[in-house]
């Protein structure tokens, strides 16, 4: 597990942990003291977004390098500009940053552009609306920067999981069937068909009305490694159908709505 990953892992613990201040308002809690004392200010109720994303370095093991552990969004912003540690693509267990203002860590890519501005990532912070919350954000708004300390900078990615297929090379095209008006008009009609065959009908919805495809799936799968794909494989083969193995990448694009940046003081 890389650095990064490591520490976007520290980030998802909090959250699934809950931690809010208390008062809410206050910028203080026994928790969120710890994220505070992981920086150089001292001391408590004051706001704690920078104190949690290097809480989550130093929780990970990340070396912080030329990153100081500071309380400051300008602070850790200037140091990475000066250090060589503003990324042009975001990636997992960096920060999101809006110098003097805010930063987040980044919890998942969402999707990049390929100079990074406009990418769409996930994240979680500190500080935000009074607890540690998960927000879309998007690179560039208010300035937003991405930055992190070299050992997550200069790191290669992992290697991207992949899904494995079968396509039945002489399977028939599906049948398109439709269209019905409702979902329940569909169902009823569906409801009359042989239990086989109604097992395997694919359910679409076009321009607002109800479509069912029918007939044996064309393409089969995802498995989750090779082997288990191979034996499927085999098991068709015995049967006589031909069949051709692929894999794809598994990961997630597209885009998100962006959150509001919330209260983070």
């Amino acid at each position: 597990m890389t650095y990064g990953e490591r520490a976007a892992r520290a980030a998802l613990a909090e959250l699934a942990r809950g931690v809010v201040e208390t008062p809410p308002g206050s910028n203080t809690s026994p928790r969120i003291r710890e994220y505070q004392a992981a920086t150089t200010l001292g001391g408590t109720g004051w706001p704690w977004c920078s104190a949690f994303v290097v809480w989550c370095w130093k929780e990970s093991g990340t070396p912080l390098g030329p990153i100081p552990a500071t309380a400051s969004t300008w602070v850790l912003a200037e140091s990475a500009r000066n250090t060589g540690n503003v990324l042009q693509r975001p990636k997992v267990g960096a920060a999101w940053c809006i110098p003097g203002v805010h930063v987040e860590m980044i919890v998942e890519v969402i999707s990049a552009t390929p100079n990074g501005v406009g990418s769409i990532v996930r994240c979680v912070g500190g500080n935000v609306d009074n607890g540690v919350r998960s927000r879309i954000r998007r690179v560039g708004d208010r300035g937003s920067i991405v930055l992190a300390p070299p050992a997550i900078r200069l790191e290669k990615p992992a290697p991207v999981p992949r899904r494995y297929y079968i396509e039945r090379v002489d399977a028939p095209a599906r049948r398109l069937v439709g269209p019905w008006r409702t979902k329940a008009a569909r169902d009823r009609a569906l409801s009359r068909l042989p239990e086989r065959e109604r097992k395997r009908a694919r359910l679409v919805r076009k321009g607002g009305k109800f479509y069912a495809e029918l007939g044996q799936a064309r393409i089969l799968g995802p498995w989750a490694d090779p082997d288990s794909r191979a034996r499927a494989a085999r098991a068709l083969t015995a049967r006589g159908e031909r069949v051709r193995s692929f894999s794809r990448p598994a990961v997630r694009t597209g885009s998100a709505a962006v959150d509001e940046l919330g209260q983070t003081t």
